[in-house]
């Protein structure tokens, strides 16, 4: 799991390692300081090499706009962020089971082992 600390840190990374190995889901906040989450999804579309990248927006927002604007820029989905932790999860894997190249690992044991990596970031 890499961490960016905000969209120019993320959009860093990415370019770092697109000609490598790309991530299998991308998580973004939309309002993430310096460049925000929707610009770095603009830009991760518009790059031939990550246009495909599975990418879930996280965040509080619940705004009409936000979500047309994510879906517009082919978000993977658009989860708003919970306070209940086991609330939140359940939702990200059920409107988008996290896949690896192994093939999807939606379940008791992978959900709390999200759960755990979550809380410790």
């Amino acid at each position: 799991v890499e961490v960016a600390r905000n969209g120019a840190e993320a959009l860093t990374q990415l370019n770092e390692i697109k000609d490598k190995q790309l991530p299998d889901l991308i998580v973004l906040d939309i309002k993430m300081p310096l460049i925000g989450g929707m610009d770095v999804l603009r830009t991760i579309r518009r790059d031939l090499k990550m246009e495909g990248l599975p990418v879930l927006i996280l965040s509080s927002s619940d705004e009409a706009e936000d979500v047309l604007s994510a879906s517009l820029l082919s978000c993977s989905s658009y989860v708003r962020k919970e306070i209940d932790m086991d609330v939140y999860i359940e939702k990200v894997m059920v409107e988008r089971p996290v896949r690896t190249r192994a093939g999807v690992i939606a379940s008791e044991r992978s959900t709390s082992s999200i759960r755990k990596l979550v809380l410790s970031s």
